[in-house]
Parts: structure tokens; sequence; C-alpha cells
């Protein structure tokens, strides 16, 4: 793979397939192609047969004579290696402003958490421990590990989205967000080797078989010459069957709210957000609130009161000293320019 200064290296493999399905899509022949661009035969069949890339001002010139998109274009770039990667700020960065995020959740009673473009998370409050049933120390462990907001969208061993009513609107709102987040991104070897992390992270076959499923129909839909870019959180909500004292069950709905992290750097720009469920009886049905009166968030309330860890102390990927910062460190390795 060739590979510029500063820039995600070129795939000629994944340029070849983009390229030939834009072209096939367009009409256009192949002999037509090369007259309007400016180019050779034997270029185009360079790049369609995967043995080559163009260069840019070639990119530039069937990207206008296919009509591309700019996101069309952006991604015909960075496949051709044209485009430079994400740069995640230095950790000591990140720790210093999403600590004070994680202070703006602490004292919130309801489930939030701050995680970044490729839905990993970063910290969380407690009360974020009832959706995974209320061991701090489970969530501690799960979010040392890179869980990701996929993994509990999509993997029912973590006991969550079984409880989740509304899990199929879910799973297909948690992919749009995560692919109109990363539009941009979609040339990065991390985005583009997602579905087959994913078939390794999620083991059985038929829950993986649901998640491709998803995730091609989603793809459809963001490859749209008008996709929904203007796509967020803001519109999801989620119906969660959770546990009454009396024995059965109540769907309490949230809204999901979304708050985007700025850093002062242009480096730590749309990378985090964090995300906050609000109570929404209004969107579903109301909660059986029984003694709470009229008070339609009442029962919500009464529920995370008995079932969240008292210790308010939020669960972030950098606690423990030394031992969080070399989380951190590890983590950004991981990620690398553009990832992998």
């Amino acid at each position: 793979m060739k590979t510029l200064s500063g820039f995600v290296a070129a795939d000629k493999e994944a340029f070849s397939r983009v390229f030939t399905n834009l072209m096939e899509t367009s009409g256009l022949g192949w002999a037509r192609l090369a007259k309007e661009a400016g180019v050779s035969s034997s270029q185009i069949s360079t790049w369609k047969n995967g043995e080559g890339v163009p260069e840019l001002r070639n990119v530039e010139a069937i990207s206008d004579t296919l009509h591309l998109t700019p996101i069309q274009r952006h991604y015909l770039r960075g496949l051709a290696g044209y485009v430079a990667p994400t740069i995640m700020p230095p950790a000591n960065e990140i720790v210093f402003y999403l600590d004070r995020y994680v202070d703006y959740i602490r004292d919130y009673e309801f489930p939030a958490y701050i995680d970044d473009y490729r839905f990993t998370y970063w910290a969380c409050n407690s009360a974020a421990a009832v959706i995974v049933g209320g061991d701090i120390e489970r969530l501690r462990e799960l979010g040392y590990s890179g869980l990701t907001g996929i993994d509990i969208t999509f993997d029912p061993r973590l006991g969550v989205i079984d409880r989740v009513v509304n899990r199929e609107d879910l799973q297909r709102d948690q992919l749009l967000w995560l692919m109109t987040w990363n539009v941009m991104r979609r040339h990065e070897p991390w985005f583009r080797a997602y579905p087959a992390c994913m078939e390794t992270r999620l083991e059985n076959s038929d829950t993986y078989d649901t998640f491709r499923y998803a995730w091609d129909e989603v793809t459809a839909a963001v490859e749209e010459p008008v996709p929904l870019l203007a796509y967020s959180r803001q519109g999801v909500h989620l119906v969660v069957e959770l546990p009454r004292h009396s024995g059965d069950t109540e769907p309490l709905v949230f809204r999901v709210v979304e708050i985007r992290v700025n850093f002062m750097s242009l480096a730590g720009s749309d990378l985090f957000t964090l995300v906050r469920y609000e109570p929404a009886p209004d969107l579903e049905r109301v909660p059986r609130g029984g003694s709470h009166g009229d008070d339609k968030i009442a029962p919500y309330r009464a529920f995370f009161r008995d079932h969240a860890p008292t210790d308010r102390t939020p669960v972030r990927l950098w606690d423990g000293g030394s031992m969080g910062r070399a989380r951190v460190e590890q983590r950004l390795a991981s990620y690398g320019p553009g990832g992998s």
C-alpha cells in the first residue's frame, strides 16, 4: 500500500471496489469515463483491477466526471491515500477536559456516560451500573476492557439488549449515529474493519447476522446521494424492561440526549460526546406510579434510588493513578493514526 506523509495509507483493493461500484452506478462506459476525465484506458484498467490508485488530480477528475457528492469524493480521496487520519489529542489533554465533563454527570440520577467517535466508553456515572445489573465493579471491568455502545446494543451476553423492548429500532439508531458521525472517516482502516471486528467480538453467528443485516441496511441509507447527515442521538429513545420490587417488570422510557464535548484544541473537536438518559414517559406510556401521584418522573427516581450504587463515584478509564494513565495511553496506541 502507498503511504503519503501524514495521510492514511492507500488501499488499492478497496479503491477498486468503490470505484467500480460508482462507475457502474453512473451508467458511463469505461471508454467514455477515460475520455471525459482526461485519463488513459490503461489507467482506468489499473485502478479497476486494484493494481494502483490515481494521483490526486485524477481522483478529482474522476469525481467531477461521475458527478460525485462531496462525501463520495472524500471517500475516494481517502481510499487513494490523500486524506489525513483522525488524530486523538494527547492523553493529558483528554483527561484534563473529560474530567470536567465527568463532574457534570457525577450526581446525575440517571445513566450518563462519555464516549468517543468509535462509541467506546471513557467514563460513566454510577447510575449507569443499573443498565448492567447494578454491579459497579462489573461496569468498571467492562469499561476498562474497551466496551462500546455497539457491544451493549447487540451482544446479549452483556444482559442489556434482551431487556430493551424496542431493540431493533435502537440497534438501527445506534449504527446510524455511528455511521453519520464518521461519514468522513469511512476510508480509515478501523471503520472498514468494523464488521469483521464485530464478528470476532460477538462470537455467536446468529447475533453477528443480526448486526450485519442492520449494518448493511444502514450503510445503504448513509450512502444515498443525500445522506442523513443531520442525524443525532437526540432522536433516539429506548424502552427498557426493569424489574420492580413487586416482582414484575415495567418499561421505563428514556430519551437520549447528547452534548458534544469541546476541547480547546482542533485535535479534540468532534471526537467525544456526553450522553445522558432522560426519563421520557411522554414518548410511550407513563410507568405505573402507585403512590407517586401525578409526578410521572417519580417512578424513575424511585427505581434508581433503590437500585443504583450508593457510592456516586464515577467510573473513568484513567482511574487508578499510573495504572489509569497507562490504560489511556494503551487505548490511544491501539487507535493509532487513522486506527487499525
